[in-house]
């Protein structure tokens, strides 16, 4: 079976915000970019995991973890970075902040014989 991680990763100036009252903005990036930098050597060092992936911010926000991500061998997939996605109370597959849908994410990175039950494509 193929396994496919996907990481979700804010921009590093966004990150860690319950921090900020008690922690300077620098150090909470650089906090940001050590667990980013962490949690990718694990998820390359495990075998089980066939693929990592990186959704971060398009543009110069997120090029620092793009830039972890090409060092530690994970894809990139980069994303426009506006919060959280709304609610959804329709019957639709969800939708990316890009408006890609996603399904779109699960056909790209992964064939219908793969897929979890669970996605609705």
């Amino acid at each position: 079976m193929r396994t496919v991680a996907i990481l979700p990763v804010k921009s590093f100036t966004r990150g860690k915000q319950r921090l900020r009252h008690e922690v300077s903005s620098e150090l909470r990036e650089a906090l940001v970019e050590a667990m980013l930098e962490d949690v990718l050597a694990a998820l390359s060092g495990t075998s089980s995991i066939e693929k990592v992936l990186v959704v971060t911010v398009a543009g110069p926000t997120g090029s620092a973890a793009r830039a972890i991500a090409a060092r530690l061998g994970a894809s990139i997939i980069e994303d426009r970075e506006e919060g959280h996605t709304a609610p959804r109370s329709s019957g639709s597959p969800p939708r990316s902040r890009t408006g890609r849908s996603a399904c779109s994410w699960c056909r790209a990175i992964a064939p219908p014989s793969i897929r979890p039950r669970s996605t609705p494509c």
